[in-house]
């Protein structure tokens, strides 16, 4: 079930009500049984997988806490390998059988290893780094493990954040589910502002800007460098708005119901270099990364020395993470080596030259976004073909127009969304607010412009919304 479909508009108001108007005690098992029908809605058998990964951390975690020595670590490698298993067998085993045929094929071995049928279970990748990070919380003794079943459930598969995210922190999310919500009217407003805000960001910028990036991906060859160029440029706006189209209706679906998730991007279209970006981009992601990988390999005795390979091996995993593809691994290096030339230039760290700045970290960010969004190497090789050694310069409006099949007014609209959402954040940042105090600033305005405002989505939505269905990108991931 997605969110922007009928099913859901159906879904959200009828699990929230029930839920209200459960007593206290059944409250937890009513959204653990709602998480599991929304899961099941697209794939029904893949609740299995979901329910032996929650079964499978659930006793780790307990074996973890009764287990002394040298068995608090043979626990702790035997649930991590467990979780990792579990992704490759799904996401990266074919990507493995590719690599390891095209070795044999150089040993001129005839045997290749067979490809996998298996669909990827639907935010997989958030369930498996979610509870990683439970399992080494545990074992490092900054929480204790939770022993009822249906909590420690609902922490893997609370349904707003259970396919995309925020990935969250157990120490974070396991009170929450132990609190009593009380349905309070300033929660249902700021949620619901969020929802449509992020409906908005989802169905009228991301879904139209897609049309025109899946059109020249397509067949980058038929189209003129200024079309590429727009296709990069969009993709990168889509791709946020997409991403955090969804956070924000995850937000704002929780907050309705009173938990409060974790934000997830902080104005990232403000960022004067690569360093600054991730430090606003995926926040749940990068942090995850940052305290279970990047942290215990610099205290480690094998790779404590080398500070730069860390730095770009957290990036490879950043990437590896996104997709089973060569393209998010090339992505990762790339992103990797850019921040690490970056780390120490003057210039793009001094004050002066900010909106420059922001210009070329824009630029440089929808280069790198090519291996992103390209399906292999060798498509991410056309684009870059017909962008700067095939470079056609000439600028004409219509025929950009009839190659994209847009209408002028249609390519106006995508313009001025896309600078708008960057103009947006812009502003909030020189204000020094995080993109969370969106929420709140129709409640310190008029009320006739809040209205104004929220029928303004609301108008828009109706009117320039893409309605074809089109599912969230992270999903694949």
């Amino acid at each position: 079930m997605i969110f922007n479909s009928l099913a859901f508009l159906v879904f959200f108001p009828v699990v929230t009500i029930t839920y209200y108007l459960l007593p206290h005690k059944l409250r937890n098992i009513g959204l653990f049984a709602a998480s599991c029908f929304f899961y099941m809605y697209a794939v029904p058998i893949y609740i299995v997988v979901m329910l032996v990964m929650i079964t499978f951390d659930y006793w780790a975690a307990l074996w973890i806490s009764r287990t002394d020595g040298r068995g608090r670590k043979i626990a702790l490698i035997a649930s991590i390998l467990g979780n990792g298993l579990l992704l490759f067998s799904f996401k990266y085993y074919n990507l493995f059988a590719d690599s390891m045929n095209v070795v044999l094929d150089t040993l001129h071995i005839s045997n290749h290893l067979p490809h996998s049928s298996w669909l990827l279970p639907i935010g997989l990748s958030f369930h498996n780094l979610q509870s990683i990070a439970y399992i080494v919380d545990v074992y490092r003794k900054s929480i204790k493990p939770e022993r009822n079943y249906i909590i420690f459930g609902l922490f893997v598969m609370f349904y707003p954040q259970m396919v995309a995210g925020p990935i969250e922190r157990a120490a974070k999310m396991l009170p929450q589910f132990r609190q009593k919500h009380e349905l309070r009217l300033q929660n249902v407003v700021e949620g619901g502002q969020l929802i449509l805000w992020g409906l908005f960001q989802k169905l009228v910028i991301a879904d139209r800007l897609a049309i025109v990036v899946n059109k020249v991906y397509a067949d980058p060859g038929s189209h003129s460098t200024t079309e590429i160029l727009l296709a990069l440029f969009f993709f990168f706006i889509q791709i946020y708005c997409d991403f955090c189209g969804y956070s924000d209706i995850a937000r704002g679906c929780a907050r309705v119901m009173g938990f409060e998730l974790s934000l997830n991007f902080n104005n990232p279209f403000a960022a004067r270099n690569l360093i600054d970006f991730w430090s606003r981009w995926h926040l749940s992601l990068t942090s995850w990364i940052r305290t279970y990988i990047f942290f215990p390999m610099m205290r480690s005795k094998i790779f404590g020395g080398w500070a730069l390979f860390n730095v770009v091996a957290m990036f490879v995993f950043s990437g590896l993470w996104h997709g089973a593809n060569w393209t998010f691994i090339v992505w990762g290096i790339l992103n990797g080596l850019v921040y690490l030339i970056q780390r120490k230039n003057r210039f793009l760290h001094s004050s002066g030259f900010k909106y420059i700045k922001i210009a070329m970290n824009i630029g440089l960010i929808s280069l790198l976004c090519v291996f992103f969004r390209s399906t292999n190497l060798e498509q991410s090789g056309e684009v870059f073909k017909y962008l700067f050694v095939n470079y056609e310069g000439s600028f004409n409006i219509m025929g950009i127009l009839d190659r994209l099949a847009i209408s002028p007014f249609d390519l106006l609209i995508d313009l001025l969304l896309a600078l708008f959402i960057i103009g947006i954040q812009i502003a909030m940042d020189a204000k020094g607010k995080n993109y969370i105090e969106l929420v709140k600033i129709p409640g310190l305005l008029p009320t006739w412009l809040r209205y104004l405002l929220i029928y303004a989505l609301i108008f828009g939505i109706l009117f320039l919304g893409v309605f074809t269905g089109n599912t969230f990108i992270y999903f694949q991931f």
